[in-house]
């Protein structure tokens, strides 16, 4: 069976570089049928007679091939034909395995040389980039909860609905202001120092396979530019991976040991915290991941032929499925519809910014996969089995049934399942070389490839991006609103209203929050302008910040000049840095 496989994904390979040097040359016969027929006879006979070592030439060659002809192809057929070929590259690797025997601590200090570049470069440049719209929300609920015990703050002349999303993360950002001060600093470390500990994670559940594995996955999640910008931001999305991954270790160790009432204490736990807790947070996610779990661990059990606690099983992982259908129809449309948005997010140039780490990360995650289904075949199932099921089960989900608007950010919990495919590819890809050539020089070859292709520089860059506007890595907008408050910041505090969208302004550290009447601009409002005007009529002086795209580019606003307004005299007083800024006063 190996053997045949393997020489199908060799006769592909030939038969695709054959392919596309003929099409690239001008000679192709009409009959294409027949054409692609004989190269594929003529590739099984040179396959046959050639010793296993070319498996390997043929996929460095097919790489290589692949990567110009997919850009270069005329037309669908070549473009399968640069598809089919990768199908059979995990079928080359042989079921080798790298040697366990290692030094303990020489692995112990690379994991901690890792974790220590990792963290620096998301400390550097943490404030570089102001906030984007939503993380003032957590700032603002969590100052309000430091100054009055309570996450509501003053908008329109009153309280204003508490802020509930990710609750736990707002609380967190509130102890340690009270601790060391507001500051954007200090709000955002809590996910620089999450995403530090996912590291620790993923290298502990890689080792589960081989410690190479548990490496190469802590160390792509550190230096990934995607990684960094989120760990970055006061949101959930950088927190909540690390609560993810605790809690599947913890289902994992539970199972292990037989320990079913702690399955049901974090099963539940989690269930509680996602549906009744903080409902409307991504937390929710947590549900796919535990059903998959139990997908995973039903069929480890089936294939070791124990079969006792089917049913119980089967209705733990059809249970909290359904339940999610039933309790949170709002992100999930049941017609489903083809979005490739989230398709070309993993397998595009987003989460790494340059192509050809895109394009290898493509091939070491379908290495991964076909080497997790050729393990597979002998019966054997690990921890990157269930991260594969998870990845796809997710992307299936967000490509046909998720019903939200367009942003990266709901898509990043995959990362934690993608990158540890990608890392058993490129160990099966080391396992392989070794086994055909000295083990120092090829490892140390392939360790410099590696490094090369996936430097911690795009990493930093990311880290220390400064210029505003929408961010490229998160395709999240952030406003440069710091040049403004320090122009006219004073001036604000000291008018009787103050008017912007809804939080935007609210987080400042030179006043307590209350200390104005705060009224919100709302560009969905079809009473938006009618509501300003009012406003202007009806107070003595005030300010109104109206950034660019509410005010002028998804819904007209105020005149963008000066104008009056009843007895009150309106000025265009900036126009600047993405906002649009008003003041008025007595005629």
């Amino acid at each position: 069976m190996k053997r045949a496989i393997s020489i199908a994904g060799g006769i592909l390979s030939i038969t695709f570089m054959i392919c596309w040097l003929a099409e690239t040359t001008g000679f192709f016969l009409a009959h294409r049928t027949l054409h692609l027929g004989l190269f594929a006879v003529l590739s099984a006979v040179l396959l046959v007679f050639m010793k296993r070592p070319w498996n390997l030439y043929l996929f460095f060659a097919n790489i290589t091939v692949f990567s110009i002809g997919a850009q270069y192809a005329k037309d669908p057929l070549l473009l399968l034909l640069c598809c089919l070929p990768l199908i059979g590259l995990g079928a080359t690797f042989s079921q080798q395995q790298l040697s366990t025997t290692h030094h303990h601590k020489v692995i112990f200090l690379l994991v901690v040389v890792l974790l220590v570049a990792g963290l620096s470069i998301r400390l550097t440049g943490l404030t570089s980039l102001e906030p984007y719209t939503d993380e003032y929300s957590h700032l603002v609920s969590a100052q309000a909860l430091r100054q009055y015990e309570d996450t509501r703050v003053t908008l329109d002349g009153e309280l204003s609905e508490r802020y509930t999303r990710a609750y736990g993360l707002t609380w967190i950002i509130a102890q340690l202001f009270a601790l060391f001060g507001e500051s954007l600093f200090i709000a955002r470390l809590v996910g620089v120092i999450a995403s530090t500990l996912v590291a620790i994670l993923l290298f502990s559940l890689g080792t589960r396979v081989h410690y190479l594995v548990g490496l190469i996955s802590a160390y792509l999640w550190l230096f990934c530019p995607w990684v960094i910008a989120v760990s970055q931001t006061v949101r959930e999305y950088a927190l909540f991976p690390l609560c993810y991954l605790l809690i599947i270790a913890g289902l994992f160790w539970c199972t292990e040991k037989k320990n079913w009432w702690g399955v049901a204490g974090i099963v539940t736990l989690s269930l509680f915290y996602a549906l009744v807790l903080d409902p409307a947070s991504t937390f929710v996610q947590i549900i796919p991941m535990i059903v998959t779990y139990f997908i995973y661990y039903l069929t480890q059990r089936l294939l070791a032929g124990l079969t006792r606690h089917w049913i119980l099983l089967l209705v733990a992982t059809i249970l909290p499925l359904m339940i999610v259908l039933w309790q949170v129809p709002w992100y999930i449309s049941t017609s489903p519809e083809l979005n490739s948005f989230w398709i070309r997010q993993f397998f595009s140039e987003a989460i790494w910014s340059y192509p050809i780490a895109t394009f290898l990360i493509f091939v070491f995650f379908l290495c991964g996969s076909l080497r997790v289904l050729w393990d597979l075949l002998y019966r054997r199932l690990h921890i990157v089995s269930y991260c594969l099921v998870t990845f796809l089960f997710f992307l299936g989900f967000f490509t046909f049934h998720f019903d939200r608007y367009l942003r990266p950010r709901y898509s990043f919990v995959m990362l934690l399942f993608y990158l540890p495919v990608v890392a058993y590819g490129m160990y099966a890809l080391i396992a392989e070389v070794q086994h055909l050539a000295k083990k120092v020089p090829a490892t140390l070859l392939l360790a410099a490839v590696g490094l090369m292709v996936f430097s911690p520089a795009p990493g930093y860059g990311a880290a220390t991006m400064s210029e505003h506007g929408y961010v490229p890595i998160t395709d999240e907008y952030h406003d440069s609103y710091n040049a403004i408050h320090e122009l006219y910041g004073q001036n604000f505090y000291n008018s009787t209203v103050l008017c912007s969208h809804c939080y935007l302004l609210l987080w400042n550290r030179d006043a307590p929050l209350r200390n104005n009447t705060l009224y919100v601009y709302s560009y969905t409002n079809p009473e938006r302008i009618n509501r300003a005007t009012k406003l202007i009529r009806e107070s003595s002086t005030g300010w109104a910040i109206l950034d660019w795209r509410r005010h002028r580019h998804w819904a007209s606003g105020l005149p963008l000049y000066d104008f009056i307004e009843g007895n009150k005299s309106v000025q265009l007083v900036d126009s600047t840095n993405g906002f649009d800024i008003f003041y008025w006063e007595p005629i």
